[in-house]
């Protein structure tokens, strides 16, 4: 019987749910706020390695532009468009990714179009 691996941070919850570690439940705890604990079961041992992985800087990066975006609708919700200097943090990613290599994936125009960003989340 593995020990159960316990985290308040849904991110961190959510890439071990998603790496195949069995959610065992969740409860409450009191204070100033309130948080959720998540509790999953790591039959394998496998939890700091897949921890270790979701947090490097690719994740990070993710995780921060993911906020940049919400600020960028907030914006364009108030106003009805948003432009880069009406979202400073936008300038944190300033620098374009290397272009891929031959053989890589790259989206094309009508991968990238608005209905399939309806359904991305």
């Amino acid at each position: 019987m593995s020990t159960p691996l316990e985290t308040s941070n849904i991110w961190v919850a959510s890439c071990l749910l998603s790496q195949g570690l069995p959610f065992v439940g969740a409860h409450m705890v009191p204070g100033p706020p309130p948080r959720a604990v998540f509790v999953l079961s790591d039959p394998h041992g496998a939890a700091e390695r897949l921890i270790h992985q979701f947090l490097n800087e690719t994740t990070r990066r993710i995780i921060r532009a993911r906020g940049v975006m919400a600020d960028v609708l907030d914006v364009t919700r108030a106003r009805g468009s948003c432009d880069p200097g009406d979202v400073p943090k936008s300038r944190l990613f300033a620098n374009p990714p290397s272009p891929p290599r031959s053989g890589e994936w790259e989206p094309s125009a009508k991968e990238g179009s608005s209905s399939d960003e309806r359904h991305a989340g």
